[in-house]
């Protein structure tokens, strides 16, 4: 190699990652094949290449052109690679010059070509067209040295081999180098052309044994093998992070909005940290190399993504500087957010400077059909040094929004000192189908026989659909169609149990999927007759679909069959994830018995739901869409028929005293549900002062309902019982609900204090225990009691901050997973 052979590959690779073309070429894929054979499978090369693109390369790619003998040309493939192509398989033979068959290209041809910014990634099968080591450049090294005007073209990566390659073996490469592109290859996400190239031998040298090692010691890349493929047009990510590194700043935050992209920061060259996000989120170790101040880099790179970059200030906070430091989202109590909900975020702000803020200004922006603004602004004025604040906003989601719905809110901060943007982005749950309790949709059966419902096996819970009993020759199949309101995915698992191809290249009997007729993907056993649940998933867009499970068998006699293995002879689906699709439910929100008025009828049978005694409906019952039937839903109901209250409650305290269950609160409460289990000579009544209280007892394990109850007692009660589980809401929402604490902290005395103070608490169990002091930077400055054993009782410990400073202080009591905190001040 030459100086200028090196440039143009170092040139290539740092373009092709940092700055590729705004085209729509690294979606187009090319085969090019002869038409001999057979070889993997039986096919000819032309059917093999067809086949790739059928089965595999099409998931990813949107279009492909096939150049194959005889009616292939050189000019042919000229034209394709000029006119700009993602990635190119070759399978026919090679030499160290040219390509033999389809498009026999040479090197020459190559050098010559003008596909500046369209660089593929070559996969050939085919002899020595990587024999570098016989002349001054093989035909591969042509693809990674050719320029026009000074500018790369050719490939960014070829891998050819350095011999003659024999017929199959290297197909079984390709084979899977391909699949694990299109993300086909179970457990296998690699997307470098490296991991690519290796991983695809790996599987080679396990279908062909010594003949596939054979190949994988001379199959060479040319090329970066560290180099991210690209498979799509580049794209720009969403990514929010401050401007500002403080001095001594040891862990720096991105939020990507995507899991596994790098984001690293460095200076002048050296890396400073780095981190994949997750969660959507980047945390980059920063050590002590922000103890300088000056500017550095910040990179985040995604498969498929436009490279994002940004310069940072390392700095010290003169004066006043407020950063925000968390951006906390309530999604309810079951994590996940419904049509209907009201979701609540808190942002938290600090003043990270040395002198106090002025005014401080936070916003809540939506753009999207089914998202209103509750709260959409907050503020926080003249915070002090180390000084912290909570704002809150709040946005609603509409009752009609569809399932699995994509949508963002923009959260911005703007005061005298700094500024802060951020974008959020949600999905509302997922449509999920997992057969337990009765179907989403209305399925249809076709074929020799129709699937059902069974308990034999699942993914989760106890029921799957089974494809139905068949004979050779024959197949079972199952469909739905839906309407999707939004590009997304549907995911399913599956299982299999039947006859099999141990070499994995044949299908005889297993499971297809489809949509709209079109094959996706096939799954059979690779061992023993026997899959695992297995998840696949499948990219959809908006529209009118069907999505369709086939099994079916061939004819039968062979030794993986089931009459030699004891397999079940059938397919298996479970927990399919529909993408956004409209919700189903009845017209007249709250008419669970379909009657067309809502009355008490609907929330006898709703409560009957909640509480086990009846099916769950949970098209028409589950009101606030969150996928539990419970009191929630009762009371949403109740609301209808009930005039408007007043005075919401938002928290409430259980008190157990001599027999009695309260519920104190700061207002109205609508609705209890508890879980509670005990003995089975425990015995309870409940109030009859509410609109419905009922319960339901399983095996010492008891169900209770009260809706709008109208005093704090509600069960009166005569033995021990532990509570499970408790809900507790006002007319509209869940609210926070305190249980009797196991440690309860008094009010320290004095306070204000100098130098000692008091620390009174009791305890009501034994428990080990955590007493500690924090400063307002969250440091801790006092350990007085570190993990000790406490038995049941009252206790006090003295605290003398006479080596500290004055200023306020934290008390934090620990007692297993029960917390107290109190704030003294210290006056000098």
């Amino acid at each position: 190699s030459t100086p200028s052979h090196i440039e143009t590959q170092v040139e290539r690779s740092l373009d092709y990652e940092q700055n590729p073309s705004q085209t729509a070429h690294f979606n187009n894929a090319l085969g090019i094949a002869s038409n001999q054979g057979p070889g993997m499978n039986g096919y000819s090369d032309d059917d093999f290449a067809d086949w790739l693109w059928d089965t595999l390369i099409s998931d990813v790619y949107g279009s492909y052109q096939g150049i194959y003998d005889p009616s292939g040309s050189a000019n042919q493939g000229v034209s394709a690679i000029n006119a700009g192509v993602g990635i190119i398989n070759y399978t026919g033979h090679g030499s160290i010059s040219s390509w033999g068959n389809g498009a026999p290209i040479t090197s020459n041809q190559v050098n010559s070509l003008n596909n500046n910014n369209k660089l593929p990634f070559v996969i050939t099968v085919g002899c020595n067209v990587g024999e570098f080591n016989s002349t001054n450049e093989c035909f591969a090294e042509s693809w990674l040295r050719s320029t026009n005007g000074g500018q790369p073209t050719g490939a960014i990566a070829h891998l050819g081999s350095t011999i003659s390659q024999s017929w199959e073996p290297p197909m079984h490469g390709q084979w899977a180098m391909n699949s694990i592109i299109t993300d086909n290859y179970d457990n296998n996400f690699t997307k470098t052309v490296g991991g690519i190239s290796v991983n695809g031998c790996m599987h080679m040298n396990d279908a062909q044994g010594s003949s596939g090692i054979n190949e994988t010691n001379y199959w060479t890349l040319f090329g970066d093998p560290s180099l991210v493929i690209r498979t799509d047009s580049p794209y720009d990510l969403n990514v929010n992070h401050d401007g500002v590194v403080l001095i001594g700043q040891s862990e720096y935050v991105v939020d990507v909005g995507v899991d596994g992209a790098l984001a690293a920061i460095s200076r002048n060259g050296e890396l400073l940290g780095s981190a994949y996000s997750e969660g959507g989120v980047a945390v980059i170790d920063l050590g002590n190399s922000a103890s300088v101040p000056g500017l550095v880099d910040l990179v985040v790179t995604y498969y498929n993504a436009n490279t994002y970059e940004q310069t940072l200030n390392i700095l010290s906070p003169d004066g006043a500087y407020v950063t925000v430091n968390n951006v906390e989202v309530s999604y309810g109590a079951d994590n996940t957010i419904s049509a209907g909900e009201t979701v609540d975020i808190v942002l938290t702000l600090e003043n990270l400077g040395n002198e106090n803020s002025g005014n401080i200004n936070v916003y809540l922006e939506e753009n999207d059909p089914y998202i209103s603004i509750v709260d959409g602004s907050d503020s926080a004025n003249n915070l002090q040094e180390g000084e912290i604040a909570l704002v809150s906003l709040s946005f609603n989601v509409a009752n009609n929004a569809p399932y699995s719905h994509q949508f963002s809110v923009d959260l911005s901060m703007s005061s005298n000192e700094s500024d802060w943007n951020n974008t959020l982005d949600f999905t509302l749950e997922a449509l999920t189908e997992s057969f337990e309790d009765s179907t989403v949709f209305s399925w249809e059966s076709s074929g020799d026989a129709e699937w059902f419902l069974t308990s034999d096996y699942a993914n989760s819970g106890s029921l799957s659909m089974s494809s139905g009993q068949i004979e050779d020759n024959s197949e079972s199949s199952i469909e739905v169609n839906v309407d999707v309101v939004q590009d997304g995915n549907i995911s399913f698992a599956y299982r299999v149990s039947s006859e099999y191809s141990p070499s994995g290249s044949s299908f005889y009997d297993g499971l297809t999927f489809y949509i709209d007729g079109q094959q996706m993907g096939q799954y059979q056993p690779t061992d023993s007759g026997q899959s695992p649940w297995t998840n696949a998933s499948y990219q959809v867009s908006s529209g009118n679909h069907t999505f369709k499970w086939t099994y079916s068998k061939d004819g039968g006699g062979g030794s993986t069959d089931c009459t030699n293995t004891g397999c079940d002879d059938a397919a298996f689906i479970d927990d399919i994830v529909f993408p956004s699709v409209e919700s189903q439910g009845n017209s007249l929100a709250g008419d669970v018995n379909g009657d067309e008025v809502v009355n008490v009828l609907d929330i006898i049978q709703t409560v009957n739901m909640a509480l086990g005694s009846q099916d769950p409906d949970y098209m028409n019952a589950d009101i606030n869409s969150d996928g539990i039937i419970n009191v929630l839903d009762v009371i949403l109901i109740a609301n209808m028929l009930l005039d408007g209250r007043i005075s919401e409650s938002t928290n409430a305290r259980v008190s157990i005293d001599d027999g009695v269950f309260s519920i104190l609160s700061d207002g109205l409460i609508a609705g209890v549900q508890m879980k509670i289990s005990h003995n089975s000579d425990f015995t309870f009544s409940l109030t009859d002062k509410s609109l419905v209280s009922d319960y339901n007892t399983v095996n010492d394990v008891t169900t209770i309902i009260v809706v709008f109850p109208e005093e704090e007692e509600f069960m009166f009660f005569d033995g021990e019982f532990e509570i499970e589980d408790i809900i507790v809401a006002n007319s509209y929402s869940e609210i926070n609900v305190s249980m009797p604490s196991v440690v309860e902290l008094s009010d320290a005395y004095p306070n204000p204090f100098n130098p000692i103070t008091n620390i009174d608490f009791s305890i009501s169990q034994e428990e080990f225990l955590s007493v500690k002091v924090y400063d307002v930077m969250g440091k801790i400055v006092k350990t007085i009691v570190d993990n000790e054993k406490f038995q049941k009782g009252t206790y006090t410990l003295a605290w003398d901050a006479s080596y500290l400073p004055s200023g306020l202080y934290f008390i934090r009591v620990e007692a297993g997973l029960n917390i107290s905190t109190q704030k003294v001040t210290l006056l000098k």
